[in-house]
């Protein structure tokens, strides 16, 4: 698969399932995908104005996150961690709310798309693998599905949060150019990926 080192990553596409390296330890400083998406190292979720970065470990078993590659589908576990407050005191599961009422009203073009990553292992401490530019639900799955809640056990406590499931888009390649565009507040543009255009004009996953 293809592989870009950390000193590449400020100038690199996005091209799915390829690695992106990590500096030499595991400092926070050596994180690829600020260098990358120009966005923050710490959360699950890095957002920027127009979009959205999502990381997952994937070895968290109380947050069961994982990829559906026959469907091209990503579900996601919401970043409540305790019984303390309630569904939306913490930043990621009032982010997917605020998300969700946005999908549910068709607002497709305000609805952040998605790049989602993975920790990958046998490469640098940091690597990570990116799976694609995701969407917010899928063909047949309805809206009651697309965010739903469940209950969370750790330990003896047991408490509510959010699965979310996105569709993970057709396209290979990420131009560089798209993200520049998004960071200069340009969402729809001769460099946007065909899937997603197509998603926000029109609702079909492809």
């Amino acid at each position: 698969m293809p592989r870009f080192l950390f000193e590449e990553l400020a100038n690199a596409h996005l091209i799915r399932n390829a690695v992106y390296d990590g500096g030499p330890t595991q400092d926070f400083k050596y994180d690829p995908i600020p260098v990358l998406m120009k966005g923050s190292n710490v959360a699950g979720f890095r957002k920027k104005k127009h979009y959205a970065v999502l990381y997952t470990s994937g070895i968290e078993p109380n947050w069961p996150d994982y990829y559906d590659e026959v469907n091209h589908r990503f579900v996601y576990h919401g970043d409540r961690r305790s019984e303390k407050g309630d569904l939306h005191s913490t930043p990621g599961n009032r982010f997917l709310d605020a998300q969700y009422q946005l999908f549910i009203t068709q607002q497709r073009l305000l609805l952040l798309p998605t790049f989602i990553f993975r920790k990958i292992d046998g490469y640098t401490p940091r690597a990570v693998q990116f799976l694609g530019l995701a969407v917010w639900g899928g063909k047949g799955i309805s809206n009651p599905d697309v965010l739903s809640t469940y209950w969370c056990k750790v330990d003896n406590r047991q408490f509510l949060n959010y699965r979310v499931i996105y569709t993970i888009l057709n396209d290979e390649f990420i131009s560089r150019n798209w993200i520049n565009d998004l960071l200069n507040d340009v969402v729809i543009s001769h460099n946007t990926p065909a899937s997603y255009k197509k998603f926000v004009e029109t609702g079909v996953y492809v």
